[in-house]
């Protein structure tokens, strides 16, 4: 039984020498779910806590996400050592550092099938008055629980007290149902700790992804869409700086020639003859596009832009496969589908911006498809995708928004007029396909009616079916992503 505390101003540590079962304590279960997350790593001098959060899809690596301070290379193996205590000796390299955040992501040389991605929780301050947690030690106290003290003071981190074991760096904050909320980075000299929050963690181990451009699987689970799944569409989007319709397009695929090939709406380029085109990473390079001799249609709205130099070693898009298409189409005519929207940033820090909402699962028929997605100028041209990082449409014209729903030309009229316009070229490397049906219509427990307010299937609960509302166990529901394959 928990001994009662007294609550001031700075709330106090409670530690649990055993595991209480009441509502909202932790419980070995907690541990359990974590067990298989998380692990020290030790370069011989430094030690640290990893979080696994993604593997590599060859399963020969893993990707923890920890502080920079391990020492890692050619010459120095890494310690990991599973909080189950099971010990390896194996080769790692730092893949990416942030140095505002200190921290790295690192790949290490281990299968993948003794490992689970964290489950995220998306924000500390919708815990609410719950209760949140951390490793303990020994084994005897494997939990410890921690205290918020007062609100975040930036969007990155936040202080906990507690009295957490040695070493403290890089333990995890998770919350009763083991969803990590963050990363102990320090201890301040009041005796509290400094926690990075999960956010932003994720944000950069995406980024990090991405830029490599990464086959990963599995990832971390989380609230849709898969940021990864984002950030690798941001990776083959460019902007197109034509003179009257500025606009968005996307990476499909590069020739023999070294000519790179770019599909964006039409209206975007029309009476257009060269423009700048600017990748994220690539935008002081100079490279320049040009719509492709006989490769538009103005009623579907849509063309295609060459690159014929400069064009930069980036990766084409994966599109949604017209089968799964098809069979959304059949059998979901009254319901929707998560979605979000890579598009042409207007302002701030961020190259290109993303929008989140849902496919409309009615009015399917012919080239086109309704989203919930309140478009801006700039995002035509720009993909649509969803939890896989497949393309599932593209944006069309502003203009043919209706009320709150937005037109999209859908993956099956992209396509075929793909197949029509490059059915001559001889590619080095174009789009991709999922080898197997995605997790959207292999799981059908997420696809939710219009008018539903609860769904209740194999004890999966989704409750305020409403964008950005869906609940932390979405992902455990639908699965991760498998493997891809060439059309």
């Amino acid at each position: 039984m928990l001994k009662k505390v007294t609550l001031s101003i700075m709330l106090l540590f409670i530690a649990l020498p055993a595991f209480g079962q009441a509502p909202g304590t932790a419980s070995r279960d907690v541990y359990q779910n974590i067990e298989s997350s998380f692990a020290t790593l030790d370069d011989g001098t430094n030690q640290a806590f990893g979080m696994y959060i993604a593997g590599a899809r060859s399963k020969k690596y893993v990707y923890f996400l920890s502080l920079s301070s391990l020492s890692v290379g050619l010459e120095v193996k890494l310690k990991v050592t599973g909080l189950d205590g099971k010990s390896s000796d194996t080769e790692a390299e730092k893949l990416s550092t942030d140095d505002n955040l200190g921290v790295s992501v690192y790949t290490v040389k281990l299968s993948t099938d003794n490992w689970t991605p964290i489950t995220r929780h998306p924000d500390i301050g919708q815990t609410g008055n719950s209760s949140i947690w951390s490793a303990g030690s020994p084994r005897s106290q494997l939990v410890v629980q921690v205290t918020v003290n007062g609100a975040a003071e930036t969007n990155s981190s936040y202080n906990v007290s507690g009295s957490l074991p040695a070493p403290h760096a890089g333990l995890p904050v998770f919350d009763k149902d083991g969803k990590v909320m963050g990363m102990v980075a320090s201890q301040n000299e009041d005796g509290s700790y400094r926690v990075i929050a999960i956010t932003p963690l994720l944000d950069f181990a995406a980024k990090a992804f991405a830029a490599e451009q990464l086959d990963l699987y599995p990832t971390w689970d989380e609230v849709y869409p898969s940021q990864y799944a984002i950030e690798r569409v941001r990776a083959s989007s460019a902007v197109l700086s034509t003179v009257n319709k500025p606009g968005t397009g996307f990476f499909i695929g590069r020739d023999n020639n070294d000519v790179g090939y770019i599909l964006t709406a039409n209206h975007v380029v029309e009476g257009e003859e060269i423009f700048s085109v600017e990748f994220a990473g690539y935008e002081e390079t100079g490279i320049l596009g040009e719509p492709m001799p006989d490769a538009a249609d103005a009623g579907l709205d849509l063309a295609i832009v060459q690159v014929k130099e400069k064009c930069p070693p980036i990766k084409p898009v994966i599109f949604w496969s017209p089968k799964d298409f098809k069979q959304f189409k059949k059998n979901f005519a009254d319901s929707t589908e998560a979605v979000a929207n890579v598009g042409r940033a207007q302002s701030g820090n961020d190259y290109f911006q993303s929008k989140e909402g849902f496919i409309r699962g009615e009015n399917m028929e012919g080239q086109f498809m309704q989203t919930d997605l309140q478009l801006e100028s700039g995002d035509s041209g720009g993909p649509l995708l969803n939890k896989n990082g497949e393309v599932v449409g593209i944006n069309l014209k502003t203009g043919l928004q209706e009320s709150n729903l937005s037109v999209a030309n859908n993956v099956e009229t992209v396509l075929n007029f793909l197949d029509e316009k490059l059915k001559n070229v001889d590619f080095k490397v174009k789009w991709e396909f999922l080898q197997k049906p995605s997790y959207w219509s292999r799981n059908k427990n997420w696809i939710i009616p219009v008018t539903a307010v609860t769904l209740v299937s194999g004890g999966f609960i989704i409750e305020r079916l409403v964008p950005n509302a869906i609940g932390d166990d979405f992902e455990k529901a639908v699965g991760t992503p498998p493997a891809t394959q060439k059309r």
